[in-house]
């Protein structure tokens, strides 16, 4: 008997691809399935780009015929942890999320090993990288633009000034001397959501893979409600960090049960 097949479909940006894939690759190796990625949202989706090219996965592509012939579709019913998506054992296509580190926990080793960069070449002679070595760091993650913009801004939203204010405050009780790199797509307007007597440095990287390695190097960070920061602070491998993260992951007229996105161990606080 040939081996079931298991797609995944790929969609939005890469913090999101990195979701799907962890689930993807979980449920497909504890059910003994081949993994496929369905890359089809991407011919019509010219505003995101497919970026897991860049890292060591497992990456074999469904075409239009594998895509055709897989007629089984496991939607993501809910926003929180899934535990039947394990129960698929026939060729399946996977649609969703899935942003809970619950989906992929059985296999985090492999993860942490795939979810490293194939070319280094952009980390050369970075000053940045030997800074946030050498002190207790702390990476603060400020995304805005596309946050603003509908229809992002209908289920996200901008964490606010006081939850940096709030979550420098907590670090600040744990972390000896914290010093604060700020990480954003828009450093300019991220310095309007820092308090006006917070020293932290600006990192003005050339590109986002330069971003989010050094969010990774941190010894502990400050994350925005975006999958982007928090796959940073989860493949922090400082066996000490300190993750913060906002309590209200959507916005308030978003109806998602978000409970299970920020893992126990990491320090929630308040947005207001």
């Amino acid at each position: 008997m040939s081996q079931k097949q298991l797609i995944v479909k790929i969609t939005d940006g890469f913090g999101n691809q990195l979701f799907q894939y962890a689930a993807g690759y979980s449920v497909a190796k504890k059910n003994n399935m081949k993994l496929y990625l369905d890359m089809s949202d991407y011919k019509e989706n010219s505003f995101r780009k497919y970026e897991l090219g860049k890292l060591n996965i497992v990456e074999n592509f469904a075409d239009e015929e594998m895509l055709c012939n897989v007629n089984n579709v496991y939607k993501e019913r809910f926003f929180n942890y899934d535990s039947e998506i394990y129960s698929i054992h026939s060729s399946t296509i996977l649609e969703g999320f899935w942003q809970s580190e619950k989906y992929f926990c059985i296999c985090e080793n492999d993860i942490l090993e795939q979810f490293t960069f194939k070319d280094m070449a952009f980390m050369k002679n970075n000053h940045y990288l030997n800074m946030l070595m050498a002190c207790n760091s702390v990476g603060i993650h400020v995304r805005t633009q596309d946050y603003l913009i509908y229809p992002d801004s209908k289920i996200h939203y901008v964490c606010t000034p006081q939850y940096y204010s709030n979550a420098v405050a907590e670090i600040r009780k744990i972390v000896d001397n914290p010093v604060f790199f700020v990480f954003s797509d828009n450093l300019f307007l991220a310095q309007k959501f820092l308090d006006d007597d917070l020293n932290y440095i600006l990192v003005n990287s050339d590109n986002w893979m330069e971003d989010f390695y050094l969010m990774q190097k941190t010894k502990h960070n400050i994350i925005a409600n975006s999958s982007f920061s928090w796959w940073a602070a989860w493949l922090n491998k400082n066996k000490d960090k300190i993750i913060i993260a906002p309590e209200c992951w959507f916005s308030a007229t978003s109806t998602n049960d978000y409970s299970e996105v920020v893992p126990d161990s990491w320090i929630k606080v308040r947005t207001q």
